[in-house]
């Protein structure tokens, strides 16, 4: 009822449009989910009758005039939705169920993939944060609330997890996407753009998947195996971001993958990039914050499109919890926080809270944002 109302306090609406709006209305019987995807539809709509009527008869032919399955007006405001935003949106059936999705994450994934086209007008990040906001809007994704700060954009957001399930099997039937979860039983054999392993722990049956049409690989939780190959030639996200049991011989094929645009191993426990990271002259973003690398190779400074570099630890929360963590050789950390700069530089060298810039980082003329580094 929120959103609906929403539109009527906002705007003053003449009687047929009320008349339109009970109508729809009506068509929710009372349940929230219904009420709250499409009152997204009619926040984005011109406010004349014609349309709210066009959406009623639109609603009705779909729900065969009534609602019992809230599944279908879900689907219908997914066939809403204009053809810019429709990859976009199904492209988050790669997120598990109720996972907190960082928007920059989501937006610099949305780029590598291709899917914000350039405009003249604007840059590719403004673009691609204008559909984000869009989906929001249209409360086809929700806004995280424990990651709302007052007066900025939305940080982190969710889908909800019976609009996932729509999307995800759209994605499934399209050959779009192949999730391999916890007992997996089946690999499918066709031509999958997206490979994506949640916490899985079976045998090694992705040699049943042709890796070759494969444009991104992302792991949530455990995978016991190296995924990482060769055959992966059209590869354009590799996403491993707070996967366990990484090791750094995991990436000793990544320099093959010479359309690699995106590269996120945040919170795992990768210690050393190889050397062969130089070859990847397409790679946009390079996120290695909260891993155990210490240096970069000094062939990171021949990545002239590199755009995002994103390294050492996130000051805000991971320094108070190494403060907080009894097992720090430091023992009591709180000293930490009131040193001097001198003696600030030597602890973030020696515990890793900053990571080595090789000479010649200032010819990555591209770059929109660099941390934590330290180039003193």
């Amino acid at each position: 009822m929120q959103q609906v109302s929403k539109v009527y306090k906002t705007t003053i609406l003449p009687k047929e449009m009320e008349d339109q709006g009970s109508l729809i209305l009506k068509r929710c019987r009372g349940l929230p989910l219904a009420i709250w995807t499409i009152g997204g539809l009619l926040a984005n709509r011109p406010k004349t009758t014609m349309e709210w009527r066009k959406l009623h008869e639109y609603l009705g032919a779909e729900l065969e005039y009534d609602l019992r399955d809230i599944v279908k007006v879900i689907a219908s405001s997914y066939d809403g939705l204009p053809y810019h935003l429709k990859s976009i949106f199904l492209y988050l059936s790669i997120f598990p169920e109720n996972h907190e999705i960082r928007g920059t994450r989501l937006l610099r994934r949305w780029i590598a993939e291709g899917y914000i086209a350039k405009n003249i007008d604007m840059p590719v990040e403004e673009v691609g944060e204008r559909f984000y906001n869009e989906l929001i809007n249209r409360s086809m994704i929700q806004p995280s609330k424990n990651k709302i700060i007052p007066g900025s954009r939305v940080d982190h957001c969710r889908i909800h997890s019976m609009v996932r399930q729509i999307i995800l099997s759209r994605a499934i039937e399209e050959n779009q996407l192949c999730l391999i979860e916890k007992q997996c039983k089946g690999i499918p054999q066709s031509k999958i753009r997206h490979l994506v392993i949640s916490r899985w722990k079976g045998d090694n049956k992705f040699k049943n998947i042709n890796l070759s049409y494969i444009r991104s690989l992302t792991v949530f939780g455990d995978c016991p195996i190296s995924l990482i190959s060769p055959k992966m030639r059209l590869l354009r996200v590799l996403d491993l971001e707070d996967s366990t049991n990484r090791k750094n011989g995991d990436l000793r094929h990544i320099g093959d993958l010479p359309h690699l645009r995106y590269i996120s191993l945040r919170g795992t426990h990768i210690s050393k990039l190889p050397s062969s990271l130089q070859n990847l002259r397409y790679l946009e973003t390079l996120d290695i914050q909260g891993t155990q690398v210490t240096w970069l190779p000094h062939g990171i400074v021949k990545l002239e499109k590199l755009c995002y570099l994103l390294a050492g630890v996130k000051f805000s929360r991971d320094l108070l919890q190494k403060v907080d963590n009894k097992k720090n050789p430091l023992g009591n950390m709180a000293s930490f926080l009131c040193c001097n700069y001198s003696h600030c530089r030597k602890v973030c060298s020696m515990y890793q809270l900053s990571v080595r810039a090789p000479k010649g980082i200032d010819k990555l003329t591209n770059l929109h944002m660099l941390g934590a580094f330290n180039v003193g």
